[in-house]
């Protein structure tokens, strides 16, 4: 299997190579200067890079975790840097929001941060250090709680979810993403994939694949429960109520994804009984004051000879 592994490697680089020899015949331009590669510097060499992502904007988003800030660069190099309002956020992951914002970790003061476009920033607290962040199929922010044992979920206006690991072994790390079967899989350090099923945001109480009466009967079942875990609390308001009833009659019929035991493969025990804990938080807004810095000169790297 190595030897096939290898060879695999050796013919995508050596169709890489022709591609680049065939460019550079076609434009006459020497092998070693057909690709460019840029460097902005950012103007505190320490700030500790971090993440980075596409902004609604059209421009680049990232994190500075030792200068504690958020900054912003056109693909032209011009550069805006945006001050995290609690100091030592230490922001780490960021990613593009459903609502037109940014949405970041702050492991340093247990927060989940937003920012918009012009530079109002929100901060949620959270029970314990975020690392990763993603958004999911159900329009939410998804991020893991390391030391916590947990996996987070925050809607866009501030209710917040946590759902405990099954298990003490396998904390989530860093890693997490949004899959292509509806689900969020993230990354665990016991050497495992874990996997939640955020299906039933969308009416499918039950997660058998389909919105149904059987969805109703649940959800009739909980109506009026001001429980904030109750599955069939479909917006997250912390009641099961009319609204609920309205997202399972706007998605009656709808084929969703199976539940965890449908994919190809064997869950760990306990995951897909994750017992989740949901509640409202406060939130403070500050508006940074932007830094915002001329178009910065890229420096190109010499070429090897």
């Amino acid at each position: 299997m190595g030897v096939h592994r290898r060879e695999g490697a050796l013919w995508v680089r050596l169709v890489v190579l022709l591609a680049y020899a065939a460019l550079a015949l076609l434009t006459g331009t020497p092998l070693a200067s057909a690709v460019t590669v840029l460097d902005f510097s950012v103007p505190n060499a320490r700030g500790g890079l971090w993440g980075i992502t596409t902004g609604p904007d059209g421009a680049l988003w990232f994190t500075e975790q030792s200068a504690n800030k958020i900054g912003r660069i056109t693909t032209t190099g011009t550069l805006t840097e945006f001050s995290v309002p609690t100091p030592s956020s230490f922001p780490q992951a960021i990613t593009a929001g459903p609502d037109g914002a940014l949405w970041f970790t702050e492991p340093g003061t247990k927060r989940i941060g937003r920012i918009t476009t012009t530079g109002t920033i929100t901060e949620f607290p959270v029970s314990d250090a975020p690392e990763g962040i993603t958004v999911g199929p159900d329009g939410a922010l998804w991020f893991t709680e390391t030391s916590a044992n947990k996996i987070g979920r925050i809607t866009t206006t501030g209710i917040l979810t946590e759902f405990p690991m099954p298990t003490a072994n396998g904390r989530p790390g860093e890693g997490i993403t949004a899959g292509p079967d509806g689900a969020i899989w993230f990354t665990r350090s016991g050497g495992s994939i874990g996997r939640i099923n955020v299906l039933a945001s969308f009416g499918d109480i039950n997660e058998d694949g389909i919105v149904d009466v059987q969805d109703y009967g649940a959800w009739r079942q909980g109506f009026g429960a001001p429980d904030c875990g109750d599955r069939a609390d479909l917006n997250g308001d912390c009641i099961v109520d009319i609204q609920d009833y309205a997202t399972w009659r706007q998605n009656f019929g709808r084929t969703t994804f199976g539940p965890s035991a449908a994919l190809p493969m064997t869950p760990s025990p306990g995951t897909a009984s994750l017992a989740p804990s949901r509640t409202p938080v406060a939130s403070a807004v500050a508006i940074a004051t932007p830094t915002t810095r001329p178009t910065l000169t890229p420096t190109r790297p010499a070429p090897t000879r």
